[in-house]
């Protein structure tokens, strides 16, 4: 969970989110789904699996911020 929360955390600095506040969890499932190494969505990655999905997550938000 902790991993995941990471990830949810970075999406909401991006502003991935609903008009409600929320994350936008279809945006970071699409995302898990098409650039994700296993192409699957966020819930469906095991403890094992989710530290390479964390890192490239990681690299999408760097190039975020250095966008900013």
């Amino acid at each position: 969970n902790k991993m995941r929360r990471k990830i949810l955390s970075m999406a909401h600095e991006m502003s991935w989110e609903l008009i409600s506040g929320k994350i936008d969890m279809n945006r970071v499932n699409n995302w898990c789904i098409n650039y994700g190494y296993l192409s699957k969505r966020l819930d469906q990655y095991t403890e094992n699996e989710l530290p390479a999905l964390v890192s490239a997550f990681e690299n999408i938000y760097l190039k975020h911020l250095k966008g900013i």
